[in-house]
């Protein structure tokens, strides 16, 4: 090229402040706010003007502050070497000097967080780490916080079965919660996908003629995550209302209890092991004693063992649970013969010195204000009914367990304090109308949300508000527990069907107008059949209601007692 001539370049330079769709298309943008020509004339999204960041080296001022703490000048040395462009590259290079004055947080590890190896194996989705999250999760609404067992992720040898049935419970969890519909509509695939992995893996326990379990491992460490696993199953199944499915895996569990319990609580995750087992035989217990796991498998001391592990629980709610099961089959009792009222009144009596024992026990922070005990229960209503105010307790560290164990202790005692005299009906005591209308406040104080989380796994209110709902004399409390149990959100609370109930208190009603008043007719007990083998229909038979369930009806009238197995509408 010839000296002197300049030949230029035919471009134009772009700018660099353009919006930020335009610029990752190499578009020349006009920068119209907000949306720019470009963005709107092709009906894409415009990404906004998004200032560049820019980064600055903060060593030098971070040495000021230093120097400035220990009493030094501020000004730099001056033959001090050049310093490093970042801190990261200070930290690098001054690895000894300086960090001993930084933030703990600031630290280096000694050791990385390890990611236990079952784990590992078991991921299959990209969703798996939110159910991992939530299964951890140490508020009172993670998977292991609501089941009592956040101690068991310390155990070793947790195999992938462990974390199939933890994954899969977590989000089955989440599926049931109100979160954003898509990701409940794949959690719920998802929990199916790891639920049947873990059936896959684990070696399930098969029990002989003599109930004793085989298969089931000989290692202490692998037994752990054997029954943990199998604590996980039993789980899932109660949340989708596999009411045998969940008496099965629990049976089989229990009896590999029974044949290995020293070398259980030798562990260090063993004793929750056995506390949660025990929660399970006490809810047996409740849901139906016929199907009870602590005399027909467990032995005498392992049974004994079990109450043991209730009554001994740093957890009001478990202290609580040893006492429920005997407070129902003696009402149960009584009602069935009361002629024999003086033997009933000793039982009973002995039972309300109990409760009140576990009342002297617990902390006060899980108590409802004393000034509540006797405020007005009414909130102002413009409409029809009563509006109930609700009350709830803040100083609790769980206020949702915390209110429905208070619930349950109020309904025992009332239940408890009330007799049953031949020829003269119920007699309640006089408190009756202010222990129902403390126990529908608790109930309106929690919501609905929350209950049905918390209590997923458990007792729950619904059995509270039910004896409400039966000891109540008030028609308009009566409409409001009803009310109240139709808006629950699920259909399932712990081991009871909230739908089945609201229709057992319809036909409960329906059957004392019909037949009550005439022949003096009274309900002993109903026992829900979810775990009799026909209670499912055979096949062939007209399933055109998929809801539809059974019960057994005990009652007695003037020509005595019955036994009636109804299909309720």
């Amino acid at each position: 090229m010839p000296d002197g001539v300049i030949r230029r370049r035919n471009v134009t330079s772009r700018n660099r402040t353009g919006c930020v769709t335009c610029r990752a298309r190499r578009l020349r943008c006009d920068e119209t706010k907000p949306n720019c020509h470009n963005c709107t004339r092709l009906n894409i999204d415009c990404g906004g003007y998004v200032t560049p960041i820019k980064f600055k080296d903060q060593t030098e001022l971070w040495k000021r502050k230093q120097n400035k703490k220990k009493g030094q000048d501020d000004r730099p040395d001056a033959g001090q070497a050049p310093l490093p462009s970042s801190p990261l590259a200070a930290r690098n290079e001054t690895h000894s000097g300086w960090h001993i004055h930084a933030d703990p947080c600031d630290r280096p590890l000694d050791t990385a967080p390890v990611i236990p190896g079952g784990l590992l194996e078991s991921t299959k989705f990209p969703e798996d780490m939110i159910y991992y999250h939530h299964l951890l999760d140490p508020s009172p609404y993670g998977i292991l916080s609501i089941i009592s067992l956040n101690d068991i992720v310390g155990a070793e040898d947790l195999d992938s079965a462990f974390y199939h049935a933890a994954l899969a419970l977590s989000a089955l969890d989440i599926s049931l919660s109100n979160t954003n519909k898509n990701l409940a509509s794949k959690a719920a695939i998802q929990a199916l996908d790891h639920f049947i992995a873990a059936l896959g893996t684990i070696r399930m326990a098969q029990l002989d003629d003599a109930g004793i379990a085989t298969g089931c491992p000989t290692n202490q460490d692998k037994t752990i995550s054997w029954l943990a696993t199998v604590l996980l199953l039993a789980n899932f199944e109660l949340q989708r209302g596999q009411m045998k499915l969940w008496y099965i895996h629990s049976r089989a569990a229990v009896s590999v209890l029974s044949q290995h319990l020293p070398r259980i609580r030798d562990s260090p995750a063993g004793e929750s092991l056995v506390r949660s087992f025990s929660r399970i035989a006490a809810l047996l217990d409740i849901f139906d004693r016929a199907y009870s796991v602590k005399y027909s498998i467990a032995s005498p001391e392992v049974s004994e063992s079990l109450a043991a592990s209730l009554l001994n629980s740093p957890q009001s709610s478990d202290r609580l649970l040893y006492i429920l099961p005997r407070v129902i089959k003696l009402e149960e009792e009584w009602r069935s013969n009361p002629q024999h009222d003086l033997h009933w009144r000793q039982q009973a009596e002995d039972l309300i010195e109990e409760l009140k024992m576990w009342r002297d026990t617990l902390d006060e922070c899980d108590v409802p204000p004393l000034h509540e005990h006797t405020a007005s229960p009414y909130a102002a209503t413009q409409g029809p009914g009563i509006a109930i105010r609700p009350l709830c307790i803040p100083t609790a560290t769980e206020p949702v367990k915390a209110a429905t164990t208070f619930m349950h202790y109020l309904i025992s005692l009332l239940r408890l304090e009330t007799r049953y005299l031949p020829g003269a009906g119920r007699e309640l005591p006089a408190e009756a109308r202010k222990i129902i209308l403390l126990v529908c406040r608790l109930a309106a104080g929690v919501p609905y949300a929350s209950c049905g989380a918390v209590n997923a796994y458990g007792h729950g209110m619904l059995p509270a508000m039910m004896n409400a709902y039966y000891m109540s004399e008030d028609i308009d409390v009566k409409n409001w527990v009803k009310s109240w149990i139709a808006g629950f959100p699920r259909d399932r609370e712990g081991i009871w069907h909230v739908r089945h109930a609201h229709r057992m208190l319809d036909y409960v009603d329906q059957e004392y107008t019909r037949r009550g008043s005439r022949h003096n007719w009274e309900i002993i007990k109903v026992r829900m059949v979810d775990l009799e083998d026909d209670a499912t229909p055979l096949e062939g038979e007209d399933d055109g209601d998929p809801d539809r369930f059974f019960v057994e009806i005990y009652s007695r009238c003037k020509r005595g007692w019955s036994i009636d197995f109804v299909e309720v509408p």
